[in-house]
């Protein structure tokens, strides 16, 4: 017992000592331990004040000359995202949205589903409702992961400062930057709503792409651009998938640069899921929403693209859709320079400050989220392109030439092969409306994919025998200088100017040697009354060019040198008019000789639904009411009158209308013509080839002129079928009402009046014969026929033809004499046989004969 008592007495000092040595060990740990907490607490303190301190001051250095944005500047820059723009037809249908490089359709917050701003929040700003536009921590924390080159690295930047980063700063990655965006955030948050800065951000971060292909940014664009829905109305798995973009659009983004779906969706798919654990953790969704979202498929509802066809090919791939662009282009960029103050002089002298407002034209254009609204009738636009189409087969046959290079040298293959261009017979078409200028459809080319240059508006050409009316007979009439019955004669002549070879002139077919008068001639288009009109008057002082400027044809079209050649006359010039002008110009004439410059932009809408322009109408009177028509009245003529030159045009086509019109062919039927105008449209076809060595030929039974008017017979019909209303059926253009215009009775021999003239040699000759009725302006009614009554003939040919005339003259008289004495001796004889006969009626006089077919007589 007392043994036991021993043992436990010797185990309880034992561990009685253990316990006082483990508590004198620990206490001296303790107070080791302690007094290097202390110290290094202490360090870290002074260590934390100065680093405190060089870091504060850092901070300020890098700042410190960096200005404050006032709020409106902030409020600009931050709001200051790219919008789209769209255009239009004229029935306010859409034509396409402008292409860009990024599109984006801004919304209210309001019109954003809570779903995505939730999922936004949850995964790329926990505490946006909180924080003052930084988090401390996370800025420790990602730059404690930068230091230590962590691999993953936990982003420190807020909504605020993304939106910062995204409009305001660049993507560098500078200590510099960084603290400017630390700067911006705290000011944006100071001025700003966390409701407008959440705003904004879901408006311009990007999604990557659409399923056309196209970069697109904001949430609405990727709504729809993706699910095909209104950002309103995405669902948990739509909104958590859209939300997990912005990190990196290209890379989650479900489609290819083409539209199509991508084969491999995981990295889309895994960020939705890191999104949808994200809203489930901080609470903005339920254990059963989540799981919900994690087991659907949301590539379900992914947007496929769809397969374009001939039919429904993409509107931007179109001369509409460049043309209607490139006209809001100039719009915008008059009134950009017009607003900088920038004159037209100031950019003649500099072509790189031409270049800047260009560039700043394109760009406001793209990214202002402008509604452009154009004339284009889609459904008149729409027939012109099917009448290609359909007539593509028939416009002729593809020529080939062999390619060359800069010394002419002819280019070949690896094999020794001579390289070919192709050139398909081209077209083009331009349909405008008399009163406005409004173009209301044209025909840019026989095929957009072959050639993108706009031959309706951006070509230029030789007009040939189409430029007559404009240059030549207008004018003429204007300046009381010929009337229609003037007589001109179709006679050969040369030109001879110093210092230059003598040119002669020629008819395509033949010299006639007759004299017509002008009605007559332009109806037939033969060229030597033309160019002797043309002469007569520059050798009277009328100044030609004044008429056609304000038709609308500039010097870009003829130069003013260019006056001075007889061959202009014919249509003949450097550059020549572009099949828009010519139509303009031809719509002068369908409304009264008031010209109204052809226009394709009715009026452009800013994203505020502000016109910012409208086309405003200014009409230039190029000549005379009374004038313009007696033109008009001579066009009709062109398929009318028996060998004129497009005689067969009515039968081709299915209705009756009141058409003035003139053909055109240059040399070598490189350029055909026909324009046409009615009493509301003026219509062009023109055919050729890119390469203007090139020239067409007869095909089809058709010689090219024929083949034009064909062509634009067909046009027309389909206009027709469409819309009818638009081509003046049933109207006809009257002359005016004022009196200014009278009908008199002219001699046919020289459109003047009956009477006696007087010859150099002393002879007189009494002028009278057949007569016709025509119409006279007040201003210029013929008076008695005169020695030099005819346009363009020389001394020596009016000699002659007085000559003739008086011996003619002479030997009617003495026909009429022998006639008497004849008649005489008749009546004696009836009078002995007392019967008398009625006299046989005289046929009625009729020099009509069926009409030939049309005279290629054009050049």
């Amino acid at each position: 017992m007392s043994s036991n008592n021993s043992t436990n007495q010797t185990r309880s000092e034992k561990n009685e000592r253990v316990n006082i040595r483990f508590a004198h060990y620990f206490d001296i740990f303790y107070r080791v331990l302690k007094g290097l907490f202390t110290f290094f607490l202490f360090l870290i303190m002074i260590i934390g004040a100065l680093g405190g301190g060089t870091v504060i001051g850092y901070f300020a250095s890098l700042v410190e000359d960096i200005p404050i944005p006032t709020e409106v500047e902030m409020r600009n820059q931050v709001n200051s995202y790219g919008i789209k723009s769209s255009m239009y037809y004229a029935d306010n249908s859409l034509i396409s949205d402008l292409r860009s490089d990024l599109l984006r359709s801004p919304i209210p917050l309001e019109q954003m589903s809570p779903l995505v701003l939730n999922a936004i929040i949850a995964t790329e700003d926990e505490n946006f409702y909180q924080h003052e536009g930084i988090v401390p921590k996370a800025l420790i924390r990602a730059g404690l992961q930068e230091f230590t080159n962590a691999s993953m690295v936990s982003g420190g930047s807020t909504l605020t400062q993304q939106l910062i980063k995204q409009q305001i700063l660049s993507a560098e990655v500078t200590h510099e930057r960084k603290a400017v965006e630390i700067l911006y955030a705290t000011h944006l948050e100071n001025k700003f709503s966390k409701e407008q800065i959440l705003e904004s951000y879901m408006n311009i971060s990007p999604f990557g792409r659409n399923n056309r292909g196209q970069n697109i940014a904001g949430i609405e664009e990727a709504a729809q651009g993706i699910f095909g829905v209104a950002a309103s109305e995405l669902t948990l798995p739509q909104a958590t998938f859209l939300a997990g973009l912005p990190k990196s659009p290209i890379s989650y983004s479900p489609y290819t640069q083409f539209g199509e779906v991508k084969e491999d969706l995981s990295a889309g798919l895994s960020r939705q899921r890191e999104v949808l654990y994200s809203m489930y953790r901080e609470g903005y969704i339920t254990q059963e929403d989540y799981n919900f979202a994690l087991e659907y498929d949301v590539t379900l509802d992914f947007l496929r693209r769809e397969e374009e066809n001939d039919e429904e090919r993409d509107p931007r791939q179109s001369y509409l859709y460049d043309l209607v662009k490139k006209e809001a282009e100039a719009i915008l960029f008059e009134m950009i320079i017009e607003e900088d103050g920038i004159t037209e002089e100031q950019l003649n002298g500099n072509p790189e400050l031409r270049a800047q407002y260009d560039e700043k034209a394109k760009t406001e254009l793209r990214d202002g989220g402008y509604d452009i609204y154009s004339t284009i009738d889609p459904i008149v636009h729409n027939a012109m392109q099917r009448s290609v189409q359909n007539y593509k087969e028939r416009l002729g046959r593809t020529k080939y030439l062999a390619r060359r290079n800069a010394e002419g040298e002819v280019i070949r293959d690896e094999e020794g092969e001579i390289i070919y261009n192709e050139y398909p017979v081209q077209v083009g078409g331009t349909l405008i409306e008399n009163g406005t200028g409004r173009v209301l459809g044209f025909i840019g080319g026989r095929d957009y994919d072959y050639e993108q240059t706009n031959i309706a508006f951006n070509s230029r050409r030789g007009t040939g025998s189409a430029i007559k009316p404009l240059m030549v007979y207008g004018p003429a009439l204007a300046e009381n200088y010929i009337t229609p019955a003037t007589i001109i004669p179709d006679t050969e002549f040369t030109v001879n100017k110093p210092n230059q070879d003598p040119w002669t002139p020629r008819n395509v077919i033949r010299t006639t040697n007759e004299w017509r008068d002008a009605r007559h001639w332009l109806a037939v288009s033969q060229n030597l009354p033309n160019i002797k009109i043309y002469m007569g008057m520059r050798e009277a002082g009328i100044d030609i060019p004044k008429y056609i400027r304000a038709m609308g044809i500039g010097p870009d079209a003829i130069k003013d040198r260019e006056f001075v050649n007889e061959s202009t006359a014919l249509g003949q010039s450097e550059y020549g008019p572009t099949i828009s002008e010519v139509t303009g110009a031809f719509a002068m004439i369908g409304n009264g000789g008031e010209f109204n410059e052809p226009y394709v932009i009715e009026r452009i809408v800013n994203n505020q639904g502000e016109v910012i322009y409208q086309h405003e109408l200014n009409p230039t009177r190029v000549w005379a009411e009374d004038s313009n028509y007696l033109l008009y009245d001579m066009l009709r003529g062109v398929t009318t009158v028996q060998g004129a030159t497009a005689t067969r045009v009515p039968g081709m086509l299915n209705f009756d209308i009141d058409l003035a019109s003139k053909t055109g062919t240059t040399n070598n039927n490189a350029d055909v013509w026909y324009v046409g105008t009615t009493p509301t449209v003026s219509l062009t076809s023109w055919m050729g080839y890119d390469d203007q060595n090139l020239g067409l030929e007869t095909e089809f039974g058709m010689y090219p002129g024929l083949r034009n008017t064909h062509f634009w017979s067909q046009v027309m019909n389909e206009i027709y079928r469409v819309n009818p209303d638009i081509l003046g059926i049933g109207q006809r253009v009257t002359p005016p009402t004022d009196g200014s215009l009278k009908s008199e009775s002219v001699l046919a021999s020289t459109g003047m009046k009956p009477g006696t003239v007087k010859l150099s040699n002393g002879k007189t000759v009494n002028v009278t014969g057949a007569t016709k009725s025509e119409l006279f302006r007040n201003s210029n009614i013929p008076g008695i026929t005169t020695l030099d009554f005819a346009v363009g003939a020389t001394a020596e040919e009016l000699q002659k033809f007085w000559e003739n005339m008086f011996n003619a003259q002479n030997a009617a008289d003495d026909n009429s004499e022998d006639e008497d004495q004849d008649a005489e001796d008749e009546v004696e004889e009836e009078s002995e046989d007392e019967e008398t006969d009625e006299p046989e009626p005289t046929p009625p006089a009729d020099d009509s004969e069926a009409p030939p077919a049309d005279n290629e007589n054009d050049d």
